[in-house]
């Protein structure tokens, strides 16, 4: 029980330290909308004219954009790590009596929220452009 509180506490420092730096969050999410809007009004004109059956080119971008983003986003996770550690951040966690392992899921935890709000805001945009699930939420399952 130790460890989810552990954990937890790892997770609201972060998060804490993202609300305080927001131009993390902002930077986050500008660039796959910037992809997202590029990508869709300069290319899809021409992709769309090359043929992509009954759907429309957002619904073929949208999710490779959103692999992209959780890729780049989970890439933060180790480069924050690698801050901490050079800053003494780690050293300073590990001389307290918490799990270790809080550590690491505590910084993974908040950046998947992180990449769950940039991805949320993506899903907005690109339904704003025109993309549409054709077989639910549930991806079809």
């Amino acid at each position: 029980m130790t460890t989810i509180r552990d954990i937890l506490n790892v997770t609201k420092r972060n998060l804490l330290r993202l609300r305080r730096t927001p131009q993390l969050l902002v930077f986050s999410s500008i660039q796959p909308i910037m992809f997202l809007l590029l990508f869709d009004f300069v290319f899809g004109g021409a992709v769309g004219k090359a043929g992509t059956g009954t759907s429309t080119y957002i619904n073929f971008l949208l999710p490779g954009i959103l692999a992209q983003t959780s890729i780049f986003g989970s890439m933060q996770t180790g480069i924050g790590m690698a801050d901490d550690l050079s800053k003494g951040v780690i050293d300073r966690f590990w001389s307290l009596p918490m799990s270790r392992a809080a550590i690491v899921a505590g910084r993974t935890l908040a950046d998947a929220m992180r990449n769950l709000l940039v991805i949320c805001i993506m899903l907005g945009v690109g339904s704003i452009i025109g993309f549409r699930f054709h077989h639910g939420w549930g991806f079809g399952l």
